[in-house]
């Protein structure tokens, strides 16, 4: 009997001395992570400025002394011209005179850097405030434009251009650029307004004319969000590796079966090295026109290395390397690309708006429009504006009375404001969305403002 069980107890102990060995051995032939990889291109160098030359601190002020009103409807069919209360506007104006002050003061200052940013947990409280600081601002402009001051208007638009300015060439992060291009394009929507209202003489669209060429979108900013973007997800990443990051959600993942995942699911080294390949690739084609873009390439690069993880079953899944780290990357890098699209549509905004000047300086002198843009070259502007989606001229429709890009379709359809196939169920028409992006030359003749009195 005794010997029975010493010869089953031996079975059992070979088996389980088996299993684990191979266990072990499946173990370490699972893929391991890679080297550290070298990032220095991708790391961002911070500039240094003193407080007195430092906008950041008069810009808070003003967000501190803001008062929206709650009513922020009445702001937006103001801004477009639909609903004009004088009194409510006036009121407004009033009550954010300090905030104004503020922002100017701010404006003498050459930078706004804001507090740098290292963490997806940094708190940038400020951000919505400048969005309605910006269209306080187009508001004023507004004001001063149906009070008949144009004087005074372009003032105003100069306040709200340099504010725009500012914040555009220090961003903090990729939605600090989202939100200063946002403004950039309040205040260029402004100067179309104000163009399109026939009450500026020549002087004053050269005087707005000569602002723009010296005031073009900054190339650089683009660049520094990518290598802030990629400074926050690879200290995240860092922190995941290390234990840092509380999975609250999932205390398993805390205990040994966490260290697995982590070793053999989720590669850090690996995790990085693929972010900063996309990430560099963001960096040299930021600076191309949209057609240069090969946007398909940034939409599917993970798409490959995901699909080869769903397309196997079972032990081969655990052969892939890095398939957490991949998903995780993909999750994180997925709003990326959009800045390049951002960065084209505010590029088109200001040389669209470049050009209506010109066409009114035009009309101005001649009392028509001109039958082509080429027309306007040199006497009234040096060169015709670049469509920054395929890097052709700007097209213009004298009939239609419009200048117009041929958006992301590449494709020219005669300044249609149609929505394309894909887009037909859309609920709203979006400038951006249509199959030519469009801008008026001037006021449509159906546009008409009502006015609301107390």
């Amino acid at each position: 009997m005794k010997k029975t069980i010493l010869i089953i107890s031996g079975v059992i102990l070979a088996g389980l001395t088996i299993i684990v060995v191979g266990f072990i051995l499946l173990i370490n032939s699972l893929p391991t992570d890679i080297q550290p990889q070298d990032d220095s291109l991708l790391q961002r160098q911070y500039v240094t400025v003193t407080p007195d030359q430092n906008a950041f601190a008069d810009y808070s002020k003003a967000s501190e002394t803001l008062q929206y009103p709650d009513n922020k409807d009445k702001i937006m069919l103001a801004l477009s011209s639909n609903t004009w209360d004088e009194v409510f506007v006036s009121a407004t104006l009033t009550n954010n005179t300090t905030c104004f002050e503020h922002i100017r003061e701010g404006n003498t200052k050459p930078l706004c850097v804001v507090p740098r940013i290292t963490s997806i947990t940094n708190v940038i409280p400020y951000i919505g405030k400048w969005i309605k600081i910006s269209r306080l601002l187009a508001l004023k402009a507004e004001h001063e434009r149906h009070h008949n001051q144009p004087d005074q208007a372009i003032i105003t638009i100069k306040t709200l251009l340099k504010f725009a300015l500012n914040t555009e060439k220090e961003p903090g992060d990729l939605i600090s650029y989202m939100v200063a291009a946002e403004n950039h394009k309040v205040a260029l929507k402004t100067i179309r307004n104000l163009v399109r209202s026939g009450m500026l003489n020549s002087n004053q669209l050269s005087e707005l004319q000569n602002m723009l060429q010296n005031n073009s979108p900054s190339a650089q900013a683009p660049i520094l969000v990518l290598q802030t973007e990629y400074e926050v997800f690879s200290n995240l990443i860092d922190d995941i590796a290390q234990g840092k990051v509380p999975l609250d959600d999932a205390p398993i993942l805390n205990g040994w079966i966490g260290q697995f995942a982590v070793k053999h699911l989720f590669h850090p080294n690996r995790t990085k090295h693929d972010m900063a390949e996309l990430y560099t690739a963001l960096i040299q084609q930021s600076t191309n026109y949209y057609a240069q873009i090969d946007l398909d390439y940034f939409d599917n690069f993970f798409d490959e290395k995901i699909n080869q993880w769903e397309d196997v079953q079972g032990y081969d899944k655990l052969k892939i390397p890095n398939p957490a780290g991949t998903i995780f990357c993909s999750l994180l890098c997925s709003s990326s690309a959009s800045l390049i699209t951002k960065k084209t549509n505010l590029e088109l905004c200001h040389r669209a708006t470049l050009l209506i000047i010109a066409l009114h300086k035009y009309k101005l002198t001649h009392g028509y429009l001109p039958k082509t843009v080429a027309e306007l070259v040199p006497d009234t502007i040096s060169t015709i504006p670049l469509d920054p989606y395929d890097n052709k001229p700007l097209r213009y429709s004298r009939d239609k009375s419009i200048i117009y890009s041929v958006g992301k379709d590449l494709k020219d359809s005669g300044g249609s404001t149609q929505l394309p196939p894909d887009k037909s169920t859309c609920s709203k028409r979006k400038r951006w969305e249509t199959e030519d992006i469009v801008f008026d030359i001037e006021k449509p003749k159906s546009s008409k403002t009502t006015k609301q009195s107390h």
